[in-house]
């Protein structure tokens, strides 16, 4: 469990760090278990709402974390 705190506590501060690079905010991260396998979800905003093209930009960023 602590090496997934640490790894959850790393990404976020990347997460943070690329959502704000992107002028985005972020709002939250998480790991969740569903039938299918294990999804990381996270959790970005804009005061006038995110264009599809703003997460393609954010998750091409991310997914090379």
């Amino acid at each position: 469990m602590q090496n997934q705190s640490a790894l959850m506590a790393r990404l976020e501060k990347t997460a943070i760090r690329m959502a704000e690079e992107s002028g985005l905010e972020y709002i939250d991260t998480e790991l969740v278990k569903e039938p299918s396998g294990r999804f990381l979800r996270i959790y970005v905003d804009n005061p006038g709402g995110v264009t599809l093209d703003e997460l393609e930009v954010f998750h091409k960023q991310i997914r090379s974390f």
